[in-house]
């Protein structure tokens, strides 16, 4: 796996942008405050610019806005693949984006889905969709004007690249020592049996570039299977609260302890299932399932892996529950 030295640019262009539109956290709260002022700084630094996108570009920052603000679009994110792909091919572009939009409308069917969705245009998929009238019309916008909005994108990422070029200089040392961690883990070990094991997360592949990220600083993201981003916080620091102890075991029985989430986990025992099928055999709406599944994920009771056709699979993880139950077992002495 190549870790790079530098982050890049237009993430962490398109991160910023985001969080300044949906007016999203920017770091968590456990960062020193020094480590906020200096993000903080960042955005204060390129706030001109990004205002003057939001009128320039209204069409995809109004996009960007509407699905970043934790909505059920928050959990999709078409528009950084649109920024890579567009460019170099834009009728594969099209056609990725097309199966996406198919498959986030058919997983937010649940119950609903009509006997012949299997055959239906995308427009029908859309209206039948759980989702809000102001959701179902950023789906359809994207269709419709597809290689517009990406042409927008394309432009708003490069005016404010060399922004955060600029404003990010200050975190060379905070980059250069998350890099160097991750690379001596990386001569120590596989990363792929690493990932599985610390974080329930199956890379598609052992040849994919990793990135570090200063604005997206809580991120563990892949992007189209071929990009994978690391936020400043993932440290050694950081990863020891990974382990075992009493933070963990009590987010992970808070998990346990609730009723959803239970069911999830048995629906899981047997075989791994992705969002749509978890919310029809539960009777619970796609919004509730992914609402849970990333408390899941959170608490590390279970794990997620991406297939060829960008559905994501959940799995629950008996190996980190057994080693709750014994951390928990040894704690009370029982």
């Amino acid at each position: 796996m190549i870790i790079h030295s530098e982050p890049l640019y237009a993430y962490e262009a398109y991160t910023m942008y985001q969080s300044f539109l949906s007016e999203r956290e920017r770091y968590s709260d456990r960062e020193s405050p020094d480590f906020k002022t200096r993000i903080d700084a960042i955005y204060d630094t390129c706030a001109t610019a990004m205002s003057s996108l939001t009128l320039s570009h209204s069409e995809i920052s109004e996009i960007l806005k509407t699905y970043g603000s934790g909505n059920a679009l928050d959990a999709w994110e078409p528009f950084y693949f649109l920024y890579q792909q567009f460019g170099v091919s834009p009728d594969n572009a099209r056609k990725e984006m097309t199966a996406r939009l198919h498959e986030f409308a058919l997983f937010h069917l649940g119950k609903a889905k009509p006997s012949d969705v299997d055959t239906l245009p995308l427009f029908d998929l859309i209206k039948n969709a759980s989702l809000s009238a102001s959701e179902k019309w950023i789906l359809l916008w994207i269709d419709k004007d597809f290689e517009y909005l990406a042409h927008q994108l394309n432009e708003a990422l490069e005016i404010l690249v060399p922004h955060v070029k600029k404003a990010t200089l200050g975190f060379k040392d905070d980059v250069a020592l998350l890099v160097s961690q991750w690379t001596k883990r990386s001569e120590e070990q596989s990363l792929i049996a690493y990932f599985e094991k610390q974080f329930g997360v199956t890379l598609p592949n052992d040849t994919m570039p990793m990135y570090p990220s200063i604005l997206a600083n809580q991120a563990l993201s892949i992007f189209s299977d071929d990009q994978l981003f690391i936020g400043l916080s993932y440290t050694d620091a950081h990863l020891e609260t990974f382990n075992i102890n009493d933070d963990v075991a009590h987010r992970a029985f808070k998990a346990l302890g609730d009723r959803s989430k239970y069911a999830i986990l048995k629906e899981l025992v047997d075989s791994k299932k992705y969002g749509r099928e978890l919310a029809e055999s539960l009777d619970l709406t796609p919004a509730t399932i992914s609402y849970h599944i990333q408390d899941l994920l959170n608490s590390g009771v279970i794990q997620a892996s991406a297939t060829d056709t960008n559905r994501i699979y959940y799995e629950i993880r008996k190996d980190k529950i057994k080693e709750v139950f014994a951390f928990v077992t040894a704690e009370f002495k029982l």
